[in-house]
């Protein structure tokens, strides 16, 4: 069987610390940026209330990636 496996050990980013929550603090958002593949959204998130200090970052796992048209960020 071939098949790919990320070890979140030794492979990861600080996303990885994230945790779930029904009320988060953090909101998923998806984001193009130059980054050579235009057909690929990164995922950004974002602060949708007050954290502060020690606060646990937490988010929805429900993220979906959909669709979104080509903006231009002045």
């Amino acid at each position: 069987m071939d098949m790919d496996l990320l070890l979140m050990q030794i492979y990861g980013n600080v996303g990885r610390f994230n945790k779930h929550s029904c009320s988060p603090n953090l909101c998923a958002k998806n984001v193009m940026y130059y980054c050579g593949d235009k057909r690929v959204p990164h995922i950004i998130f974002f602060a949708s209330k007050s954290i502060y200090p020690l606060d646990e970052l937490n988010y929805h796992y429900n993220h979906r990636i959909v669709h979104f048209q080509d903006k231009n960020l002045l």
